[in-house]
């Protein structure tokens, strides 16, 4: 409608400012909200089926929630609260996770292997992951690279799994394995197939 009225005071040969101007605030003023619902198929062999417009559902529209993520300094947060030693089991991490009140959505995942307890927090965000391990009387928090936590990359969580041995680099392995040891001044693991 706008450009309508827009058109039409072009076509009458207006070309004063201000009448323009009254002519789009009236277009303006006689929009409404339309919702208009429409089918798009998209099939398996990458063809898409035709758009077709259909009757809307009574209900309200879908409102998303935004994907769940970590605060701020929940990686110093989570080096402080991990305990230690022989403290330092998968029930005292997801204990110590819990009582950083993080967003239910945010995906754990604990494991053990060899004494070492490996935690990792996989946010909504694609190729967001914090990832934590406890050795002994220390705690590791690091981030992997995201462009390593991308669809078809890495995955975030510390379970073994043989199926992925030897096509990939394995951040998994590496959290429960002690004999990877950090990189000086790296601040992870070091990640290698």
């Amino acid at each position: 409608m706008v450009l309508a009225a827009l058109l039409t005071g072009w076509a009458a040969g207006d070309d004063d400012a201000d009448a323009l101007r009254r002519a789009r605030e009236q277009a303006r003023a006689r929009l409404s909200e339309v919702t208009h619902c429409h089918r798009l198929g998209y099939r398996p062999d990458g063809r898409v089926d035709p758009v077709t417009e259909v009757d809307c559902l009574p209900t309200a529209p879908i409102t998303r929630r935004p994907a769940p993520s970590l605060p701020s300094g929940t990686d110093e947060r989570l080096r402080r609260s991990l305990p230690t030693g022989p403290a330092a089991t998968e029930q005292s991490v997801e204990a110590a996770v819990d009582r950083l009140r993080l967003d239910p959505r945010v995906r754990r995942d604990v494991a053990t292997a060899d004494g070492t307890v490996g935690l990792a927090l996989r946010e909504g965000r694609r190729g967001s992951c914090l990832l934590a391990r406890v050795v002994g009387d220390r705690v590791e928090v690091w981030r992997p690279p995201s462009v390593l936590m991308q669809p078809g990359e890495l995955t975030c969580d510390v379970a073994p799994r043989p199926s992925a041995w030897g096509r990939r680099i394995r951040v998994d392995r590496a959290l429960c394995t002690a004999a990877r040891s950090p990189q000086p001044g790296a601040g992870g693991p070091r990640l290698t197939g």
